[in-house]
């Protein structure tokens, strides 16, 4: 367990540049010798089952620090946990503090950064599915995982049967537009997203959004909430960059669906 970056570890490897520590993280974050990505250090003592419920009920921060031997700093230059509001959520509603709002009159969006390559430093396939009320931005689902681009079609539909959305929005990259031509050809409603300026200037909205409360998501989403306080520094960010999309959505007041198939396919 590390639960600074400044911790005696931290400072014997910045004394030691060329020391060797060895981490076990409770769960594979990539494929190792004795193991896969995604597989239980000790399945035995801490079955993947239990380290997954754990997960979901601990902030990015304690989860990394308790289980994964990686402190994140709370200070982060954009993000703070601070500025992090939870839902909470029955078979019918979700409550966004006081206020519930029916599950079946959400209307739901999908955010979609297409990752081009298979690599331990590339980005992921990235995906956050959310919902828009009164300019709130409700998190209810986040995707992440290595794809080769042969299987993009099947993941977007995937992520498109299981929440139904009204569109999904993908980044119009090289990638990203072949999805979007696809789509096209087969009369499913995608809404191309343009990429202006960098990450960190598309995130600046998001950030005042965070800041005056307007942004939920509920406890589990580990790997966005650490992209967040890592941002813009820590080696993934396609989440936060997904999230950052849905936010310039929401300040655009998103196209209904008619809208959608005027203004791409018509």
């Amino acid at each position: 367990t590390r639960w600074h970056i400044d911790d005696p570890i931290g400072r014997l490897r910045e004394l030691h540049k060329d020391i060797q520590v060895l981490s076990y993280k409770a769960i594979a974050e990539e494929d190792e010798k004795n193991r896969l990505k995604g597989e239980a250090l000790f399945p035995s003592h801490k079955s993947i089952e239990f380290l997954l419920e754990r997960k979901k009920l601990m902030s990015a921060l304690s989860w990394e620090s308790l289980y994964q031997s990686n402190p994140i700093i709370n200070t982060g230059t954009l993000f703070k946990q601070s500025d992090f509001k939870y839902y909470k959520e029955s078979e019918i509603f979700i409550y966004l503090g006081e206020e519930a709002i029916r599950k079946s009159d959400l209307r739901i969006y999908q955010t979609i950064d297409p990752a081009g390559t298979v690599s331990q430093t590339a980005d992921d396939f990235a995906c956050v599915t959310f919902a828009i009320h009164a300019n709130n931005i409700i998190v209810l689902d986040t995707f992440n995982e290595q794809a080769l681009t042969t299987t993009h079609d099947d993941i977007m539909t995937s992520l498109r049967n299981k929440w139904n959305p009204i569109y999904q929005a993908v980044e119009k990259k090289i990638f990203g537009l072949n999805i979007i031509q696809n789509a096209a050809s087969r009369g499913i409603p995608v809404m191309p997203l343009t990429a202006d300026g960098n990450k960190i200037y598309r995130a600046e909205p998001l950030q005042v959004h965070f800041k005056n409360g307007l942004v939920w998501f509920k406890n589990g989403f580990s790997t966005l909430e650490k992209q967040l306080l890592e941002f813009p520094n820590g080696k993934h960010d396609d989440l936060v960059d997904c999230l950052a999309y849905a936010c310039i959505l929401v300040l655009d007041k998103p196209a209904d669906i008619a809208k959608v198939w005027e203004d791409i396919y018509a």
